[in-house]
C-alpha cells in the first residue's frame, strides 16, 4: 500500500510553526548586539520570521508527527532562516559560524535546563528511557526502530541509518547515518556550505548535556557515513585549545567539521598548518579565504577577507573557537 503524502502537513501547522520559530530565536537580538544597532537588529528578527515562513510551504514530507526526523528537518530549516538572512546582511561565512555556535550553546542550555527542572539527567539521555519523543519508552530501542524504519527509504529527503551494536567498552551503541537529510536539504536549497555548522549542534548537545559521542568520518568529507558513537565513558571536549588542535593535526580530524580525514582528502593551512577537509577547505576559501586559527589565506592565490573581531587579540580563542565558559 503506498504511502500518503500530507502536501499541507506544514502549512496545517504553520501557526504553530511561527511559534515556535519566533521562540526558538529569541537570543538572536542579544547576539547581534555591539554588531548592529536596535533598529537593524529589529529588521534581522523581522527578517528571519517572513524567511521562514516563506520556506514552511517548501519543507518536504518525511511522514510527519510519525517520523522521529520531522522536527529535525524543522529544525534545519529553521537554521536556514537565519543563515540567509545573516548572509543577506552580509556577514561572512567565519561570522555566522561563530554567531550561530553561540546560538547552539545558548539554546542546548535551555533544553538541558529544563529536562533537570523535570528531574532528567541529560548525561545519560543517550542511554536512560526517552523522554521527548513518543516512539519508544526505551531510547536505544526507539533508535533500532528509526535505523529499521529508515531502510525502507519511504521518502526522498529523509535519513537512511544503520543501528551498530556496542561493545560496552569503547562505546555503548552507534549509529551510521549513510543518507542524512542535512545534506539532501541544503543542497536543495542551494545552501551546502552551512552543512559544516548545522552538523556543530549533536556535538554541542553532547558537550552541554554531559555524555560521550564521538565520530571518525562524516559524509560532508566523502565518507560513506557519520559514524556517531555513544559511549559513557568518555565526555565530549568542552572547549577547543591549542593542545587540542594539536591533537587535531596529529589524529587528522578537520577543525570544522570534525570528521576523520583520510586519503586525499586533506587541506592543511599554509601558514599554521591546521587541517581541514577538502569540503570544508573549499567552502571557507570560496567565501573568505580565511583560515579559522590563524586568519592567513587558505589558498594564497586568491583574495582573502581576514576576521577582524573585537573580542580578543588571539584568533584561536573567537567564536567557533572560544571557550564558552
Amino acid at each position: 500500500m503506498p504511502l500518503k503524502i500530507d502536501k499541507d502537513y506544514y502549512i496545517k501547522k504553520k501557526a504553530r510553526l511561527m511559534k515556535d520559530f519566533s521562540k526558538y530565536i529569541v537570543s538572536i537580538p542579544k547576539l547581534l548586539k555591539g554588531q548592529y544597532d536596535d533598529a537593524k537588529i529589529n529588521k534581522c528578527s523581522k527578517q528571519m520570521n517572513e524567511e521562514f515562513e516563506n520556506l514552511i510551504p517548501q519543507i518536504p514530507y518525511i511522514g510527519g508527527n510519525k517520523n522521529y526526523y520531522t522536527r529535525v528537518l524543522i529544525q534545519i530549516i529553521s537554521n536556514l532562516a537565519i543563515f540567509r538572512i545573516l548572509e543577506k546582511e552580509g556577514c561572512t561565512y567565519r561570522e555566522i559560524g561563530e554567531l550561530f555556535y553561540e546560538f547552539v550553546d545558548i539554546h542546548q542550555r535551555i533544553r538541558k535546563e529544563k529536562y533537570e527542572k523535570m528531574g532528567v539527567d541529560t548525561s545519560k539521555s543517550p542511554f536512560e528511557p526517552d523522554y521527548i519523543s513518543p516512539f519508544e519508552p526505551d531510547y536505544i530501542n526507539e533508535v533500532k526502530f528509526i535505523a529499521d524504519t529508515s531502510q525502507k527509504r519511504n521518502f526522498p529527503f529523509d535519513w537512511v541509518l544503520e543501528f551498530v551494536e556496542g561493545d560496552g567498552i569503547s562505546f555503548e551503541y552507534g549509529i551510521d547515518i549513510t543518507e542524512c537529510g542535512v545534506i539532501k536539504i541544503f543542497k536543495e536549497f542551494d545552501a551546502e556550505k552551512y552543512v559544516p555548522l548545522q552538523c556543530v549542534n549533536r556535538i554541542r548537545e553532547a558537550q552541554i548535556f554531559g555524555y560521550g559521542v564521538f565520530r571518525t568520518q562524516t559524509l560532508a568529507t566523502g565518507a560513506p557515513s557519520c559514524d556517531y558513537r555513544y559511549t559513557k565513558t568518555l565526555k565530549t571536549p568542552h572547549n577547543i585549545t591549542e593542545e587540542e588542535i594539536t591533537h587535531y593535526k596529529e589524529k587528522k580530524i578537520c577543525l570544522v567539521c570534525k570528521g576523520k580525514i583520510e586519503g586525499f582528502n586533506i587541506y592543511i593551512c599554509p601558514k599554521c598548518e591546521v587541517l581541514y577537509c577538502k569540503h570544508c577547505a573549499q567552502a571557507l576559501i570560496d567565501l573568505e579565504n580565511t583560515c579559522w586559527v590563524c586568519n592567513a589565506p587558505l589558498d594564497e592565490s586568491k583574495p582573502s577577507k581576514p576576521y577582524n573581531g573585537k573580542e580578543d587579540a588571539t584568533p584561536i580563542k573567537k567564536g567557533l573557537l572560544k571557550k564558552s565558559e
